[in-house]
C-alpha cells in the first residue's frame, strides 16, 4: 500500500518519499491528501480462497509483492457510510453528482466519505475525460461553494489501464479502497448515472446504525421512461461481507454481462442475506449523447454470450478465480475535504 502525505495549499505536513504538486486555488481552505505508491503489490487475492462452505476473507491480501500496513487517513466512526462511485468517463453526470452532494445538510455530510473509481488510461484521456481530468473537475466545481461545511469529503482512486466491462474489477477496487477510509465500513455501491434523494440516504443511515451485518440490502429505481423496477447492481453492504461472498471474479472483466448473477450466486452460496427494499427509490439518469459517443469510440460489444457460458461452466465446476485487481490503479490516489484548520472547524 502507499503512505498518505498531506496538504494544505502547498505546505506538507508529513513525509514520503516523492511529491506531486498539487494545483489548488480554493476559494476557502481545503485538504488534499494524496498518496504516492511505496511498496507495490503485483498479485492480490482472498486468504483463504472463496468457497461456499468454510471460513472467509474478510479482505483482500498481497499475494505477490509487498504492501505495507492498512493506512487510514483518520479515526472513523463505525457507522461511516461509503458511497461509492463507478466512472468510466461521464463528466457530466461527475459534475451533476458534486452539485447534488454539495445540497447536503452538514448533519447528513458529517456521516458520509465519497469514494470514486473512475478510468483513466493515459491512452484514452481524450476519449475517456475529453476536457478536464475528473480530480480538476472536483477541484473546479469545489470553487463554487460559498460554505465549507456544503463540501463533502471525496476519496478518489484511478484504474489506470482501461479493460472493456471492467465492472467486477472496479467493485473490487471500491471495496479494496474502501478499507483505507474505514475498516469496518458500510458501503452504498452505486452506478455513475444513479442519483438519490436525502431521504434515501438518510434510510441508508438507519440500516447500517442497525447493524444487520451479513445481509446485502438492493434497491428500487426509477427509470428514465418512468417505470420502476429493481436495480440490479446498487447495493448496500458491509465491506466485509462483500469479501465474504468472494467479490467479483474478473475472469467476467473483458465480456459483458453477469457480472451481477454471478455475485449474488455467490453471496447466497455463501450464507449470507439478501433483502430488497421497494420504497428506497434511486433515480437513473438517462444516457447522453456525449454518453453514447463514449461507448462507440471503446468499441464495447454488449453480447452476453461469453459470460454466460463462462457463468454456467463456474457453477458446474466451482472453479472460481482468485486472482483480484488485474490492472494498474492508483496514479491518482487524493482526497479532498474542507480544512480542519479552517474556520469554524468541522
Amino acid at each position: 500500500m502507499s503512505t498518505p502525505c498531506l496538504f494544505i495549499g502547498i505546505a506538507v505536513l508529513s513525509r514520503c518519499k516523492a511529491l506531486r504538486p498539487v494545483e489548488l486555488e480554493p476559494k476557502f481552505n481545503l485538504t488534499v491528501y494524496e498518496t504516492v505508491k511505496g511498496l507495490r503489490c503485483d498479485s492480490w487475492c482472498l486468504r483463504p480462497p472463496w468457497q461456499p462452505k468454510g471460513p472467509k476473507a474478510t479482505h483482500l491480501d498481497c499475494c505477490v509483492g509487498s504492501q505495507s500496513d492498512i493506512v487510514t487517513h483518520e479515526a472513523r466512526d463505525f457507522q461511516t457510510l461509503v458511497v461509492g462511485y463507478l466512472f468510466t468517463g461521464e463528466a457530466a453526470k461527475l459534475r451533476l453528482h458534486f452539485q447534488r452532494w454539495a445540497t447536503l445538510p452538514f448533519s447528513t455530510l458529517k456521516n458520509l466519505e465519497f469514494l470514486l473509481v473512475v478510468d483513466a488510461d493515459k491512452q484514452l484521456r481524450h476519449a475517456l475525460w475529453p476536457a478536464k481530468s475528473p480530480w480538476d473537475i472536483l477541484l473546479e466545481e469545489a470553487n463554487y461553494i460559498k460554505n465549507q461545511f456544503q463540501l463533502p469529503v471525496i476519496h478518489m482512486v484511478s484504474i489506470d489501464t482501461f479493460k472493456p466491462w471492467n465492472i467486477g474489477g472496479k467493485r473490487n477496487l471500491l471495496f479494496n479502497e474502501a478499507r483505507t477510509v474505514n475498516p469496518n465500513a458500510w458501503v452504498l455501491m452505486l452506478d455513475a448515472d444513479l442519483v438519490f434523494e436525502e431521504s434515501f440516504l438518510a434510510q441508508a443511515l438507519d440500516i447500517t446504525r442497525a447493524n444487520r451485518d451479513g445481509t446485502a440490502h438492493q434497491f428500487n429505481r426509477k427509470k428514465p421512461s418512468g417505470q420502476y423496477a429493481p436495480h440490479p447492481a446498487a447495493m448496500l453492504i458491509q465491506l466485509k461481507d462483500y469479501w465474504k461472498s468472494g467479490g467479483c471474479d474478473e475472469d467476467f472483466v473483458g465480456h459483458y454481462g453477469h457480472t451481477d448473477p454471478h455475485f449474488r450466486y455467490r453471496l447466497s452460496e455463501s450464507g449470507l442475506n439478501h433483502m430488497y427494499h421497494e420504497e428506497m427509490v434511486l433515480t437513473e439518469l438517462p444516457d447522453t449523447e456525449k454518453d453514447r459517443q463514449l461507448e462507440q469510440s471503446l468499441r464495447l460489444d454488449r453480447s452476453t454470450s461469453y459470460n454466460s457460458r463462462l457463468f454456467a461452466n463456474k457453477k458446474a465446476h466451482g472453479k472460481w478465480s482468485n486472482i483480484y485487481l488485474r490492472f494498474d490503479w492508483g496514479r491518482t490516489r487524493r482526497t479532498l475535504k474542507p480544512s480542519l484548520k479552517s474556520e469554524g472547524g468541522f
